[in-house]
């Protein structure tokens, strides 16, 4: 629970593209926010359970799907994305790219699991 997603996400490489506001939980941005921006959420939550007492670490998969109205952007932004989770050693997949009938923004899914000792 409470993984520290924007702490690692807030890379020079990914800020050089959102700027400073362009990161947000909950998995919207503002209706207001241009692309392109980087919104993810928790999908799921497990503590590591163990015998000896209460959990220590939870595992986190969370949900990360970058927008950019500019395809060729939406593809240097996950991987700048990606570079920031393989930095951090959090282990990620891309769940899948496409083009958002409604809004036109290219969309990039990622899938991301946090190990994480609780605060």
């Amino acid at each position: 629970m409470f993984a520290p997603v924007e702490e690692v996400l807030s890379t020079p490489a990914v800020l050089a593209i959102v700027g400073a506001s362009g990161i947000w939980g909950s998995g919207i941005a503002p209706a207001d926010q241009a692309a392109p921006y980087v919104v993810w959420q928790t999908v799921a939550d497990d503590p590591y359970v163990q015998l000896s007492g209460a959990p220590e670490d939870d595992r986190d998969e969370v949900q990360i799907d970058i927008y950019s109205a500019i395809e060729a952007q939406s593809n240097a932004l996950a991987r700048a994305v990606r570079d920031a989770l393989d930095d951090a050693g959090v282990v990620n997949a891309l769940v899948f790219a496409a083009r958002e009938t409604a809004t036109k923004l290219f969309r990039i899914s990622l899938r991301a699991d946090f190990i994480h000792t609780r605060q």
